[in-house]
């Protein structure tokens, strides 16, 4: 029974130590903002339905994009983005817009969709998602035609916040008809934004200058001023998934739990070697 005690005795810190390393262990809970497939309560051949929580977009600031059963690669229901505003309305090429609302105060968002493009390469109009402070503001990754801006088509990044030097950016190339993953993480600790389409990586400064992420917003619109009619261009979008990752604080009364239990134990060891 000695030998037994005297083991406890020397196993009970360690054992004590541990416990306590595993209760303030903290696991990582994953918040979704936004998961968004366009399927149900959303309707085929209609706009997407507004306000119903991490279900569906924010708003509808301009146009009339269509939920559409499948797009090529796209072969579930998806969301489709035209260059022309809503018919009857006389705003030519207005183009169309989704809004998703953030502005919550987490210090980090990761942000994914698929996007599938048709006509876009050669021509003078962008499939874009922003990236908005506490009000819009010129943070971008835009999947541009090209045609008369100097730089060649290619999926870019434009960041009006940075140095001039350091605001923008191609990150790969992209063809019409090819679908295309993007993700984005926004560290706003870190300062950072980082990016990927089809594993094709580029990171830059988020130049948090406004201390938070206020809103995401999918745009399909002119990349410069008189482009013309647009037809025959338009964009797919769906598997929209908008989340931040939060470290839960340890809990005080666990700890205390733990540690006073051990001492217990602890004690009576000490107590009966006396």
């Amino acid at each position: 029974m000695r030998v037994m005690s005297f083991r406890l005795r020397r196993v009970a810190p360690t054992v004590l130590t541990a416990l306590l390393l595993i209760s303030t262990a903290s696991t990582a809970a994953t918040i979704t903002h936004y998961d968004v497939d366009f399927g149900l309560p959303h309707t085929i051949g209609s706009a997407p339905t507004v306000g119903i929580g991490s279900g569906g977009p924010s708003e509808i600031p301009f146009g009339v994009p269509t939920v559409e059963s499948s797009l090529l690669s796209l072969t579930t229901p998806m969301l489709r983005f035209d260059t022309f505003g809503a018919p009857g309305s006389g705003d030519r090429n207005i183009g169309e817009q989704v809004k998703f609302e953030l502005g919550l105060g987490y210090d980090n968002y990761d942000i994914s969709f698929d996007v599938v493009t048709v006509g876009l390469t050669g021509n003078n109009f962008s499939f874009s998602v922003h990236l908005d402070g506490l009000q819009p503001s010129g943070r971008s990754l835009s999947f541009n035609g090209g045609r008369r801006v100097p730089f060649n088509p290619g999926v870019r990044w434009f960041n009006g916040f940075s140095p001039s030097e350091e605001r923008s950016g191609i990150i790969t190339s992209f063809e019409d008809g090819t679908l295309y993953h993007v993700n984005m993480n926004v560290d706003l600790t870190q300062d950072l934004w980082t990016m990927s389409v089809n594993g094709v990586l580029d990171q830059t400064l988020f130049s948090n200058l406004e201390a938070g992420l206020g809103a995401v917003r999918f745009t399909m619109s002119e990349s410069v001023s008189g482009a013309g009619t647009g037809n025959g261009i338009f964009a797919g979008l769906d598997n929209v998934l908008i989340t931040s990752n939060v470290v839960p604080e340890p809990s005080t009364g666990l700890l205390l739990g733990v540690s006073l239990g051990w001492l217990s134990i602890w004690r009576r060891i000490e107590s009966k070697d006396a």
